[in-house]
């Protein structure tokens, strides 16, 4: 069983993460941190960890999957589980997903769901979707897998099948892999809440026109892999595509682009009811009421 963690600038959340991984029920692990080029102390962090299950690899700085492409290469696991530095598990989070994989070669990606949290640990999200089985056309029309790549486990098996992560994407790059294991494998589940991602500050703007781009990306590029010859399919699942966007955009205070994004998922998929609902009040929203 191999664990990577990737980090890049996260010194001050990398001690809690690694914990999350030692005190892990499942103890016959080992750890690999894959320092992604950092510029603060998150080296330091990584090297007072004493424990013989820990290897501590610095690489320059290339990206999220770049690192955890490398912890593959140097994982020794026939299950390899991934944790961002500033996440983090329950103890029991490996056992379970393990009792889901054991024994099961059709199964190569497991998953637990998982809660996002803010930095004063207030609970901001769920992510709670249980997919199991034969998902391809679920993740085509979604990313289902509970919220980040930390919650995940693949097999050996499903990687040597597919490959690792395409390291030319920044955002969507989970949804993409976890695609193309599904096109080969099933998909498990564990329906507890294991996995607790921190939402720390970005800027939402920025991301929003990022997601939107790679997103087109994956999916473009996998409906020409996986279903080709499914028009009415490939038009549902862009108008989705662009649906989230725009969802996306109205979060960020983009509200023209918004707008924009809705209108392309009405052109896709013009029979949607929901997206009406949207539109409207998107065009027209409430105005406050003025007061007395």
């Amino acid at each position: 069983m191999s664990v990577v963690v990737i980090a890049h600038n996260c010194a001050e959340y990398l001690s809690h993460a690694v914990q999350s991984v030692l005190e892990q029920t499942w103890a016959r692990l080992e750890l690999i941190i894959v320092d992604d080029g950092s510029t603060d102390a998150t080296g330091d962090v990584a090297r007072r960890v004493s424990d013989p299950r820990v290897t501590y690899v610095r690489q320059a700085n290339k990206g999220p999957n770049a690192a955890r492409n490398e912890g593959i290469r140097l994982a020794r696991g026939e299950f390899i589980a991934f944790l961002d530095c500033d996440d983090w598990w329950t103890p029991e989070k490996l056992e379970k997903q393990l009792a889901k994989a054991i024994g099961h070669a059709e199964v190569g990606l497991i998953y637990s769901l998982a809660i996002r949290v803010d930095s004063s640990g207030k609970e901001t999200d769920r992510f709670d979707s249980i997919v199991e089985g034969r998902v391809l056309d679920r993740l085509l029309r979604g990313n289902s897998i509970a919220g980040s790549a930390s919650s995940a486990m693949v097999t050996r098996r499903a990687i040597d099948a597919v490959g690792t992560f395409d390291e030319s994407l920044h955002f969507g790059e989970d949804w993409e892999y976890w695609i193309r294991i599904a096109s080969q494998f099933q998909v498990a589940c564990v329906p507890d809440f294991d996995v607790y991602l921190l939402d720390r500050a970005r800027s939402q703007g920025k991301n929003a026109q990022a997601v939107r781009r790679d997103s087109l990306r994956v999916i473009r590029t996998s409906l020409d892999r996986y279903a080709p010859s499914r028009p009415f399919f490939r038009r549902a699942v862009l108008a989705q595509v662009h649906y989230v966007a725009s969802y996306n955009f109205w979060a960020a205070g983009l509200i023209w682009d918004a707008r924009t994004e809705l209108l392309r998922s009405l052109a896709y998929n013009p029979l949607h009811l929901p997206y009406y609902k949207r539109l409207i009040r998107l065009f027209f929203p409430k105005r406050p009421t003025a007061s007395p």
